[in-house]
């Protein structure tokens, strides 16, 4: 038994056949088949990956390793905010989500602070790559550099690492644990005394990828930091 023809105006219903027989190369057999189909044109499908425009990060995420998405985009890549996602520009970095405020409307933008533009190698305006990340072991062992002005784009603060004091491993370790970090990556740290940050380089990884850094990973210090 066929449903009954909605009550909706004639040009409405033959633009949604017209749209359905674009897409599907068939006449619907009824006009619920041609609104279904137009229905899955409009909804956002999930898929590997996804280009985003670089946009400024929120204040209230500086310094942290947090993007932030818009609602249509966790639905593009299947991923629910709070989950890690791989950024590629000139270089590939890895990144928390989180989502856009409200009053942002763009799905097109990722919100990003400069310390992860840096470490993805682009500046706001430019495109990235985002897609899923999965996976990520457990760091044995990460390898920190003081960052050196030639190493980076942004201004560097007039700091070393003994700023961070003589448990400078433990400061390093305590605000990157549970961070998935990964070579070349560009973090700051904040000394307990509350002094400018410290930015240091990733230089070395064990084993060598993203890596998680958890409370048995071990911290090292380049050569050139050592005192």
């Amino acid at each position: 038994m066929s449903m009954p023809r909605p009550n909706v105006p004639n040009r409405l219903i033959e633009e949604v056949e017209s749209l359905h027989e674009e897409r599907q190369e068939y006449q619907a057999g009824s006009f619920q088949e041609a609104l279904a189909t137009v229905i899955e044109m409009a909804t956002p499908t999930i898929s590997g990956e996804v280009a985003l425009l670089v946009g400024q990060g929120y204040p209230d995420d500086k310094g942290q390793n947090i993007v932030r998405l818009h609602r249509e985009t966790f639905q593009q890549l299947d991923v629910p905010p709070g989950m890690p996602v791989e950024i590629t520009g000139e270089q590939t970095t890895v990144a928390t989500t989180k989502p856009m405020k409200k009053a942002d409307r763009n799905p097109a933008t990722i919100r990003m602070n400069g310390f992860i533009r840096e470490n993805a190698g682009v500046d706001k305006g430019e495109c990235v790559s985002v897609q899923r990340f999965v996976g990520g072991p457990d760091a044995d062992t990460i390898t920190f550099n003081r960052t050196t002005p030639d190493e980076v784009t942004v201004t560097l603060p007039e700091t070393n690492l003994e700023d961070l004091g003589v448990e400078a491993r433990k400061v390093i370790h305590r605000q990157v644990q549970n961070r998935l970090l990964t070579l070349g990556d560009v973090v700051p740290v904040q000394p307990d005394d509350g002094g400018k940050a410290v930015l240091l380089t990733v230089s070395d990884t064990q084993p060598e990828a993203p890596v998680y850094i958890t409370d048995s990973t071990e911290i090292i210090l380049g050569e050139s930091d050592q005192t």
